[in-house]
């Protein structure tokens, strides 16, 4: 096994004439670690899972360099140094947020990656010595990690979750989706009694990925005032949880709930169909930052997307829940 060396040599030689500053380069000892070597959608994936020697070298950069520039300046120099690639995706192309929660990644703000906007390379220079490289921005900063692993490597086979529906799939790709299917009475939060095959694909899916967590954000139709209506949508998030861990035994604290009353129609609510409609719960997965910002700065729930821009009443759809939580400090999140 090669030994694991310090890499500021190799952030000073990627980009000797931009700005740079290296915030974190240690040897983090021995860590179990999992390299995707592909893009798995079909319900497995050929993971690399290694206990490794892991060397983790994190540097910040100008934000005006995109990702892939970042990350072949130093891949450039890698292969100077032996290395060979094996993998590489960028951006949804990887697999979605569910790709992102299965990469080993440094807490902000040394690290941060946006899933609209980032590249993942593995390289490897013999059986026993391997590098990830993932690079990414914000507006402010660019990022690179750069994990260098020594060890005996065996390639297994590791399950991921089936894209069964369309549900779990919309799911998996883009980090949310409407839950189908759902029952509310008008000004009720509670579901109307019956099966709910959806729910029970979630419960499974949710079996299957222990590692992920969840967010449940509530909508209403426009009958009554608005601060009725975000209590009621909470109440309407609250109660999936409660069916989720009622029925399934799915664990309470993997569930947060938010509600947002109407702010946030998929349609019009002049007919009693599109009320019908607008009477939901959406979901998100926990996107794994402790906090986020928006674009004036205020803080935002864990479970959303950056808020990086703040939409207009007359634009509110499902995709803008997020900043309509940061704008409107609709709930505070909850799992009880």
């Amino acid at each position: 096994m090669r030994q694991i060396a310090p890499l500021i040599a190799i952030a000073c030689l990627a980009a000797p004439t931009l700005a740079s500053d290296v915030v974190h380069d240690r040897n983090e000892g021995i860590s179990r670690y999992r390299i995707p070597l592909a893009i798995g959608t079909d319900g497995t994936r050929p993971d690399l899972n290694i206990e490794a020697s892991l060397y983790r070298t994190i540097v910040h950069h100008d934000p005006d360099r995109t990702p892939l520039d970042i990350l072949s300046s130093y891949w450039q120099t890698m292969m100077q140094d032996g290395y060979r690639e094996i993998f590489r995706c960028h951006d949804r192309e990887c697999g979605g947020i569910a790709f992102r929660r299965s990469i080993s990644v440094a807490p902000f703000p040394d690290m941060f990656v946006s899933l609209g906007d980032y590249h993942y390379l593995v390289g490897t220079r013999d059986q026993d010595d391997h590098v990830v490289l993932l690079a990414s921005r914000t507006r402010n900063t660019g990022f690179i990690q750069i994990d260098r692993l020594g060890t005996r490597t065996t390639t297994t086979p590791v399950p991921t979750a089936a894209l069964s529906s369309p549900f779990i799939a919309r799911l998996t790709r883009d980090g949310h989706s409407v839950i189908d299917g759902l029952i509310f009475a008008s000004g009720s939060g509670q579901l109307v009694e019956s099966d709910y095959p959806v729910l029970a694909e979630l419960a499974l899916w949710m079996q299957n990925n222990p590692d992920m967590a969840i967010a449940l954000v509530g909508h209403t139709d426009t009958a009554g005032s608005l601060e009725g209506n975000q209590e009621l949508s909470v109440l309407r998030a609250r109660a999936v949880l409660s069916y989720l861990s009622d029925k399934y035994a799915i664990d309470r604290d993997r569930i947060t709930v938010h509600g947002i009353g109407y702010l946030a129609p998929l349609t019009t609510n002049d007919t009693e169909e599109g009320r019908k409609t607008n009477r939901r719960v959406d979901l998100r997965l926990e996107a794994g930052r402790e906090d986020y910002q928006n674009a004036s700065g205020e803080s935002c729930p864990a479970i959303l997307a950056p808020c990086e821009s703040i939409v207009e009443p007359e634009s509110f759809h499902f995709g803008s829940s997020g900043d309509l939580l940061c704008r409107f400090g609709a709930s505070r999140p909850s799992r009880d």
